[in-house]
């Protein structure tokens, strides 16, 4: 699952829907989720991807918690 933005350009929503992304929603989620498909997302968002360094695992969880109630709701392992 990516960022809405990510599915603006074209050519590249095209690619990224053939590669299997798709952007992310709590209802589509819970449709992947309810059909038994495994759904993969970086919880931190840009900001955890941008500040990665080398040795160090840094998580940005606040506020971003809705995944893992919708998780539990829907009966999938975290």
């Amino acid at each position: 699952m990516a960022s809405s933005v990510c599915f603006a350009v074209p050519f590249v929503r095209q690619l990224w829907w053939w590669l299997g992304l798709r952007p992310v929603s709590r209802q589509l989620m819970a449709g992947l989720l309810a059909a038994g498909k495994a759904v993969v997302l970086n919880p931190g968002g840009i900001q955890e991807c941008m500040g990665m360094q080398h040795g160090s695992e840094t998580v940005f969880l606040r506020k971003r918690h809705g995944f893992v109630r919708l998780a539990i709701q829907q009966g999938a392992p975290l």
